[in-house]
């Protein structure tokens, strides 16, 4: 490595994020010879348009992948966060993929994802 490069520790903004992921894709679209990468998500708001809930993820090369699902406290146990899941789905199938959980996927979205059989 250069000595004149600095590694610096940081808590990423959005954009450098951004360009991270940016990079990887680009690196293994090429890699793959793929170019069909899809970021989704689908929220369920109330009538102030303030979000209740929300799954998000994205499609590439025949797979899928959920990265966050969230259900606001009060409305868990209500069927949202499956109603999410079947979206993402049926998301995941109009592209010819399957859907998988984040790694990292901490509880209690694991135990949701079990019960829904992904």
């Amino acid at each position: 490595m250069n000595s004149k490069h600095l590694i610096s520790k940081t808590v990423p903004s959005a954009e450098e994020l951004s360009f991270l992921e940016d990079r990887l894709y680009e690196f293994n679209s090429t890699q793959v010879k793929r170019d069909d990468g899809q970021l989704f998500a689908f929220l369920i708001r109330n009538e102030h348009k303030e979000i209740l809930a929300g799954i998000s993820g994205w499609t590439w090369a025949h797979a899928c992948e959920i990265q966050t699902l969230w259900v606001h406290p009060s409305w868990r146990r209500q069927e949202y966060g499956r109603s999410l899941l079947e979206s993402a789905e049926d998301e995941a199938r109009s592209s010819w993929t399957q859907c998988y959980p984040d790694q990292q996927l901490q509880l209690p979205g694991a135990r949701i994802l079990s019960r829904a059989g992904v």
